[in-house]
């Protein structure tokens, strides 16, 4: 299972980090594709290669105004409901 997590607000779509190719993108993916944590029911678990904003500036150091926006294409939406992505 993926070590991260993260809280939704109520809004319909969220933005995370997206480590792909050896570069950090933002997204926009809809509330509706995240899994919830089975552990904590108030948390949604993300697929390995998927981070919080948060998570990504205070732990790696990365700075979200530098990094490009990911499209949210076929990639993203497979990612995010394939089970083996939160290996």
């Amino acid at each position: 299972m993926s070590n991260s997590t993260v809280f939704v607000k109520e809004e319909s779509t969220i933005q995370l980090c997206l480590f792909h190719n050896n570069n950090n993108y933002l997204i926009n993916v809809p509330k509706s594709w995240l899994k919830k944590n089975p552990q904590r029911k108030w948390q949604y678990i993300l697929p390995n290669n998927v981070k919080s904003l948060r998570i990504t500036e205070s732990l790696f150091g990365f700075s979200i105004d530098d990094m490009e926006t990911y499209p949210t294409n076929d990639y993203i939406r497979r990612l995010f409901l394939n089970e083996s992505s939160y290996d």
